[in-house]
């Protein structure tokens, strides 16, 4: 198994207006802490070394939210999708070889053994991309996992440009994937937008590496907190809940 260096990337640029904040989404407290200390200690027994956080507004809340941990910050100065976010990341990446784990900063059930998980599969099987993915009754507004017939990934697609028949997929992206550095930089620097949010996808990246003859596969996890993010306050109080009760079966 491979053990390539390990960076980090978490798209914390949200704001909070849906979740009625007035800072950014990601320090909204969920079980008394901040939406993205979750992530940040899911993310922790990964030793992933830098760990660079994307933020848009109120960046110096974020900083002195998170201090002393030896975190990256890049500034993403206007929202033009997860894929301009990872963009920003990129200076603060000059120089890093090895692969980058990209994570979002408001999904506060995501876990330590399904980023292991993860992990372990994209480096046993040498892949150049690893997406992770979970699959749910109901997909809603995530973005659908698209397969060929025997279960080759072909791509993702965002749920406001996904036809009718994409809409009934039940297999989802979480926002989470590990790419090797180098191809990384390289496709975000290719990334269009031809869709119908005017954005820049990150989830367009895997595509395109398929389309080089790349190495792409999934990652399916059986824990579908891994594919909830937090954006409105009924997310909000459902998060919260689950929160309580993983406190009280560690604690018991």
């Amino acid at each position: 198994m491979s053990e390539r260096a390990l960076a980090a990337v978490v798209l914390a640029a949200g704001e909070g207006k849906r979740l009625e904040a007035s800072g950014p989404k990601v320090l909204v407290e969920a079980a008394g802490r901040p939406l993205l200390e979750y992530v940040l200690e899911a993310l922790e027994p990964l030793g992933a070394d830098p760990v660079v956080v994307v933020y848009g507004h109120g960046g110096d809340a974020v900083k002195e939210a998170l201090p002393d941990r030896g975190l990256v910050f890049a500034h993403q100065d206007q929202q033009l999708g997860t894929g301009h976010a990872v963009q920003c990341a990129l200076p603060a990446l000059h120089g890093f070889a090895g692969d980058v784990l990209v994570l979002c900063g408001d999904t506060p059930l995501l876990s330590a053994p399904v980023l292991q998980g993860l992990m372990a599969d994209h480096r046993a099987t040498g892949r150049d991309l690893t997406l992770l993915s979970a699959r749910l009754d109901d997909p809603g507004a995530l973005g659908r996992v698209l397969r060929t017939a025997d279960g080759a990934l072909v791509a993702i697609r965002e749920a406001s440009d996904a036809s009718a028949e994409e809409q009934q997929v039940k297999e989802v992206n979480t926002g989470v994937l590990v790419c090797e550095a180098a191809l990384l930089a390289e496709e975000v620097g290719a990334l269009g937008q031809d869709n119908v949010q005017g954005e820049y996808y990150l989830t367009d990246v895997p595509g395109q590496l398929l389309e080089r003859g790349k190495r792409v596969g999934v990652y399916v996890t059986e824990d579908a907190g891994a594919a909830f993010g937090v954006n409105r306050p009924e997310e909000l109080q459902r998060a919260t809940s689950e929160l309580l009760r993983r406190a009280a079966e560690k604690g018991g």
